[in-house]
């Protein structure tokens, strides 16, 4: 049987297979995506790390900054991406990027704080930046002393020795072991025993990083001499204060139910307290609308509370606050 390979043969092997040669192509191509999702790391939200700068801190460079953040061990193993962005006036899309938990954290203003202005003849408090962020009802800033609770409960129910007081001495190895696999069984870096083992001694390290940040955040919040370095406010404070007519009862109903907490960190203040990195020069911040003032001034970092959808790495974000604190003081 002769198989020699015509130009007639093959312009009728083309003229009936075409389809046939398709659909080869279209498997494979989808055999290596398949593949391809199976051996790759699928990244949680929690394990991309994302800071913004408000459209009111305009920083020219990340890169000293971030050098910074890696040299202090800021993120656990687990954080397996960092992002940051700069919010444009213009096509401002932070609410939109906060829909699908796309953010960590963020440094914004408190400019106006205190002040009033007159409109409509009624002397009403200038709106504040940070206050407006904290009354939005389409995400969460999570108030940093609530965060301290919640990671000190997290630390507690998950790897601290029952009734054992958070410490790294009490962490508990079982109850450590049982969560990490637990929440990693789905995980592809960790599917032989082998690596789970060191992905175990990864996960103490991360915990014992957490418990120190812990212990320093507690620490700083209630030493007396920090007092002004604390952004503190009530909920719907502001929302009440600048509304008219029905609905200035509703933000009343819901300012009454609220408490005064601490909602961000004040970078200007801790750039005057401190001994350490200078705030603008490693924010590379630029503010034209402040010449006269020191730049950090009235910066303000605050978090974003999505710690249902990153049960275990919200707390991220604590590590990334203490971590800046230190930088600014000098520790």
């Amino acid at each position: 049987m002769e198989n020699k390979i015509t130009r007639k043969r093959l312009s009728d092997f083309l003229s009936y297979e075409w389809i046939f040669m398709i659909i080869i192509a279209v498997c494979a191509i989808l055999g290596w995506e398949l593949i391809y999702h199976v051996s790759s790391v699928q990244l949680t939200t929690g394990q991309t790390f994302k800071y913004y700068y408000d459209e009111s801190v305009l920083s020219v460079s990340n890169s000293d900054f971030i050098n910074e953040l890696f040299k202090r061990n800021t993120f656990s193993y687990d954080v397996i991406r960092l992002n940051t962005e700069m919010i444009d006036s213009e096509k401002n899309v932070l609410a939109s990027r906060l829909t699908i938990q796309e953010g960590d954290v963020m440094f914004t203003d408190i400019k106006g704080i205190g002040k009033t202005e007159k409109v409509n003849g009624v002397e009403i408090p200038v709106s504040v930046r940070a206050k407006a962020h904290v009354d939005s009802t389409g995400y969460l800033m999570y108030a940093l002393d609530d965060m301290l609770e919640d990671a000190k409960t997290y630390l507690r129910d998950n790897f601290i020795k029952d009734g054992q007081e958070i410490s790294i001495a009490n962490i508990d190895d079982a109850k450590l072991e049982r969560t990490f696999r637990v929440r990693m069984k789905n995980d592809n870096r960790f599917r032989k025993e082998d690596q789970i083992k060191k992905g175990i001694l990864a996960e103490k390290v991360r915990i014992e990083k957490l418990i120190e940040s812990v212990i320093y955040f507690e620490e700083f919040i209630t030493n007396p001499t920090n007092e002004d370095a604390l952004f503190k406010y009530t909920k719907f404070e502001q929302k009440y204060q600048v509304s008219t007519g029905s609905i200035k009862d509703t933000y009343k109903e819901w300012y009454d139910e609220q408490e005064e907490k601490i909602y961000g960190i004040n970078i200007g203040v801790l750039d005057e307290m401190g001994n350490g990195v200078d705030a603008t020069r490693i924010l590379q911040l630029r503010q034209p609308e402040n010449v006269g003032d020191k730049l950090s001034k009235n910066v303000v970092l605050m978090v974003f509370d999505f710690k249902n959808y990153q049960p275990h790495l919200q707390y991220e974000s604590l590590s990334f606050v203490c971590s800046t604190i230190q930088m600014l003081l000098g520790q």
